[in-house]
């Protein structure tokens, strides 16, 4: 019995001894560690040509990369243990599918599945026949066009002038907007636009010409809504009036910067009168980090101006809703000019750490000797605004040594040592004792 009860104890004994050390986490953790895996790759859709890299494990005895339908790749970079550098390849099957890593003797599958894109453009902002100035954007509308590369025209001299894709002016899935070069040539002449995979789209023949008169471009983003609305059932709406789009033009967009956002997300552009679903936006609609917007078509124009606009959906919250657009603003032989709203969101300023940042876009025609205005209320007898520099945070003295103060508002001149700054990193405010109410740009 004894014998028995000796072996029985032998036996526990190793097999304790085995479980403690299968669950010993360091050693689970090095074996995993080890392993080849395809934990993430980016982007989760491609065309072919489309830079991609892949993170795993195991990767730098990696050969080739096989694409949904067999598709390998052998042409890889290998950067450490844990990631890969290729481009697609050709001949991706269409309905996508997952993505093999392969060693000498091994294999990895990634868990969630690669999707191919299908670029196709299917119209422009201007049809044949018609003017574009340069410097006016132009919007290419369609599906899957954040694979578009480039756009070409011609340049002054009428040679080939290829506009690369890193000088959109924005780009989404849906529209893409160029701004005309103001060296493309002065005539009538078909463009083309092109895609990673080697797709061409042609440009019908349009007449571009400069500018009519003397001004310049500006480029504007106006708060219409500024009111935090929770989107938590299809009850919750909000309407932006038509009073705010008075002074819209085609081709502007209108975005929503939202938080909270939920697995049930989706947002709707709706009209005011019918609470239909408004299919010229959501068509356009795009995605963002933060925000979802949609562009202003010349079909849209009429009744967003006499009705206004609605949104409606799940999973978000809504912050502000911006109008943004480029506006060729003419330039005036004297007399007084409007100020530009750059900041209409109030903002307390009743401690240190309240601060505001203008982004570097909004000065980007600024000269020397406009003012930047700040409007403000509830003004404390701690009283203490200050322009500030944005990447430093230290007071920026150039402005500091030309503040006026009035009781409604302060206001500094821009000093010609601060253009380039301003231009490249925007401005900040901070200080306690007032309420910012809106801040404007005054040209001299």
């Amino acid at each position: 019995m004894k014998k028995i009860f000796a072996y029985f104890g032998y036996v526990l004994s190793v097999a304790l001894a085995g479980a403690l050390t299968a669950c010993n986490p360091q050693e689970a953790a090095d074996e995993e560690a080890a392993a080849l895996s395809i934990k993430t790759f980016f982007p989760a859709k491609v065309v072919a040509n489309t830079p991609m890299t892949v993170n795993g494990n195991g990767l730098d005895a990696v050969r080739e990369v096989v694409f949904p339908g067999g598709v390998a790749v052998s042409d890889i970079e290998h950067v450490g243990d844990g990631m890969l550098r290729l481009k697609a390849p050709s001949g991706i099957a269409a309905d996508g599918g997952l993505l093999t890593v392969r060693t000498a003797d091994d294999e990895a599958v990634s868990r969630f599945p690669l999707t191919v894109g299908d670029p196709v453009v299917t119209g422009y902002s201007k049809q044949e026949g018609e003017s574009v100035e340069f410097g006016e954007l132009f919007y290419i509308y369609g599906k899957d066009l954040e694979f578009l590369s480039s756009m070409e025209l011609l340049d002054a001299d009428g040679n080939p002038n290829v506009i690369p894709e890193t000088l959109f002016y924005r780009k989404g899935t849906s529209s893409v907007v160029v701004k005309i070069p103001q060296n493309t040539f002065e005539g009538t002449f078909p463009g083309k636009v092109r895609s990673i995979d080697g797709k061409t789209f042609d440009i019908p023949e349009l007449t571009y010409t400069p500018p009519s008169g003397d001004g310049h471009w500006e480029h504007q983003e106006v708060v219409v809504f500024d009111q935090e609305t929770v989107f938590d059932s299809w009850s919750s709406t909000l309407v932006v009036p038509a009073a705010r789009f008075a002074d819209v033009t085609e081709g502007a967009v209108i975005r929503v910067l939202y938080k909270d956002k939920g697995s049930d997300f989706l947002p709707i552009y709706k009209h005011v009168g019918s609470w239909g679903d408004w299919t010229e936006f959501q068509d356009l609609i795009a995605h963002g980090d933060g925000f979802f917007e949609s562009t202003v078509t010349a079909a849209v124009m009429d009744e967003l101006k006499s009705e206004g606009l609605r949104f409606q959906g799940l999973g978000f919250t809504v912050t502000q809703v911006l109008l943004i657009q480029d506006v060729w603003v003419p330039e005036e032989g004297g007399g007084s000019k409007e100020e530009t709203t750059l900041w209409e969101t109030e903002t307390v300023f009743d401690a240190w750490s309240a601060t505001i940042v203008l982004d570097p876009s909004l000065f980007a025609k600024v000269k020397e000797g406009e003012i930047v205005r700040v409007y403000f209320k509830d003004k404390g007898t701690d009283y203490n605004p200050i322009y500030k520099h944005v990447d430093s945070w230290g007071d920026w003295t150039e402005f500091q040594a030309g503040i006026s103060h009035t009781d409604e508002y302060f206001e500094a001149p821009i000093p010609a040592g601060a253009l380039d700054e301003l231009q490249s990193a925007g401005l900040r405010f901070q200080g306690v004792g007032f309420t910012v109410t809106k801040i404007t740009l005054i040209p001299v």
